[in-house]
Parts: structure tokens; sequence; C-alpha cells
């Protein structure tokens, strides 16, 4: 009876050990709401990130993911042309613990792109799959088909260490990961704290040509609620108001002005 115990004390142990981490802590969140030459941290935390090159990514408000005046808003735009750069994120590098990243995502299609990456640990649109890749010629997840020309809510669920431990939301659902292409690499399997969006920061290649919105970071692994929230979530959108003009501003202004004319005739006749 002492073995069994001690045995079960120790398996439960050692799985605590793999995967500690107990709960997600938001680190850092770019609701691209606005034209702006920086990537704006709307979290608080003040992990702001960079267009590289400058200018390289632009902007929108036109067809958002959840259009209204409760919506997602604007977005970035990507052409292939560059990516926006979140330096700073202190994300756990420890064996077993993970990284979520949230986003919506709309692919224009083009095959051999990259919407979010690390150095080598990254999403990879490729070769008709869809998933987590090491730089090994490799994805782990689904088949593309049926996620270009729309946008799609997507959270990723990154470990250290071995990514057949990922997890992989497409709206809000959890989807069946398999091998697509190649095999892992394991060393590679690795948050760093600077993360890509439309892009990795291995190089400047897989750049992403598409649009992507509403990028949150977390600490942790996400549970199927909080992923159904952040698929549903929409917030106000309404610019704030012009300053109005008052009706009687014209007759105002015309009084003042034929005031000031009388004030110069006076002063005229008093020479």
């Amino acid at each position: 009876m002492f073995v069994r115990t001690l045995i079960a004390a120790l398996a439960l142990f050692a799985s605590l050990g793999a995967h500690a981490q107990s709960s997600s802590t938001l680190l850092g969140e770019y609701r691209f709401d606005a034209s702006s030459t920086q990537v704006v941290d709307s979290s608080g935390a003040a992990r702001d990130g960079s267009y590289i090159p400058p200018g390289s990514v632009a902007w929108s408000n036109a067809a958002p993911a959840r259009p209204g005046t409760t919506g997602t808003c604007g977005y970035a735009t990507f052409a292939s042309a560059g990516s926006a750069a979140i330096p700073g994120l202190p994300v756990s590098t420890a064996p077993g613990d993970r990284t979520s990243v949230s986003f919506w995502m709309y692919w224009d299609g083009t095959d051999n792109m990259m919407p979010i990456g690390w150095d080598r640990y990254d999403l990879w649109l490729y070769s008709g799959a869809f998933g987590f890749n090491t730089g090994n010629s490799d994805v782990f997840g689904v088949s593309s088909a049926g996620l270009s020309g729309a946008w799609h809510h997507v959270v990723a669920v990154f470990n250290n260490g071995d990514y057949n431990e990922n997890k992989l939301y497409i709206d809000g659902a959890a989807r069946t990961l398999s091998q697509q292409l190649s095999s892992q690499f394991t060393p590679n399997a690795q948050v760093q704290s600077t993360m890509v969006i439309g892009g990795w920061s291995y190089n400047s290649g897989y750049l992403f040509s598409g649009r992507i919105d509403e990028v949150s970071v977390y600490d942790g692994e996400l549970s199927p609620a909080q992923v159904a929230a952040l698929y549903t979530a929409v917030r106000d959108c309404t610019p704030p108001a012009p300053t109005e003009v008052p009706v009687l501003a014209p007759v105002v202004l015309a009084g003042l002005a034929l005031l000031v004319g009388l004030g110069g005739l006076f002063g005229l006749r008093r020479r």
C-alpha cells in the first residue's frame, strides 16, 4: 500500500514539474486600432513594438473581423513587405512552460508565410498545412483548406521543448493536431523574449500577406473559456466626436467684425 501511494505521489510530482504554470497572465496586447508608427501595447505594460522596416505595414478599418460600432475596429495590413517586432516580453523559457498567442488573421492565400513567430518556433502556412514549425520544414497542425480569404480567430499555445504538447484553436474551437510535414527539431521548440507579428525573428523571410488584428500574448496556457471569450470580444469603435461649431457662431463672428469696424471708424473720427 505504501509503495503504491509513493508511486502515485511521484507521478503527480513529475506531472507538476513538467508543467508548473497554473494560470495565464497577459503580457502584451496589440489592437492596431489606429494608424501609428509604433506597435502600441494596450495592456498597460508599455511593451510597445516597432515595424520592420518602418512604414512597411499599413493600417485600415474598412472591413474588420467583427464590424460595427462595437467590433474589432482597425487592423494591420501586411503585404509581404515587413513585420512587427515586439521585444522584451517576459515569457517563461522553462522546459514544459507554455505561452499563448491570440489573434485575428485574414490570410490572402499566398503560400509559405508566418503570421506569428519567435526565433525558429512559429506558426507556418505552407504547402496546404497550417500549424507549428521548428525551422525543419515541418508543420504540426491542420490542413489550411478554408482559411484563406476570410477572417479567422486563432489561439496558439506554444509548449517549450515539445510541440506535440501544443494546442491550436481556430474560431474558438480546439483542433486535433497531427504531423503534416517533416518532423520537429526539438531544440528550436522554444519561445524567446522577442515575438514577431507577420514573420519570425530568425530572419526577414516568410513575411505574411493579409491582415492581422487583436494580437495578445499570455504567459501560460489559456483555458477553453478564455479562448471563447477572446473569440467573441468586441468593444466601442466609435471615433471621438468632432468639435461642433455652434449654429450662432457665424452671427457672433459677424457681430465682432462689425464692432471692430466701428471701433476703427470711431478712432478715425477722434483724430
